[in-house]
């Protein structure tokens, strides 16, 4: 799985980035045979030379056989709570497509469409 990190004007951009790196690879170990690549965006909603400036957070996943798409975005009032965020969120979408995935696979062996 590759990642890519990307900050805009957060400070410090490059252990933030480390971090990133380091968290998204332990949160989406499970999911390594699914995923291809991902590529997160950090970057401040304002101007940095407020204080207290929220800050966004976008993961793109490209999953095996599928497109690039978006798969979480948060708003949080640091880098490090949007980050925690999204990653949450990401780890969330990709329980439920591979639980959605299993239960498909269930059907089509059973020979049914279910419900």
């Amino acid at each position: 799985m590759q990642i890519h990190v990307h900050t805009a004007g957060t400070r410090p951009a490059r252990t933030l980035a480390a971090t990133a790196r380091r968290r998204l690879a332990y949160a989406l170990d499970r999911f390594d045979h699914r995923v291809r690549s991902v590529r997160l965006r950090l970057a401040p909603e304002g101007p940095l030379d407020r204080r207290g400036t929220p800050h966004r957070c976008t993961i793109e996943l490209t999953t095996r056989g599928a497109r690039p798409h978006v798969v979480a975005r948060a708003v949080a009032d640091s880098a490090a709570a949007a980050l925690r965020l999204a990653i949450r969120r990401c780890v969330t979408h990709l329980t439920r497509s591979t639980e959605r995935q299993a239960d498909r696979d269930r059907q089509t062996q059973r020979g049914g469409r279910g419900r």
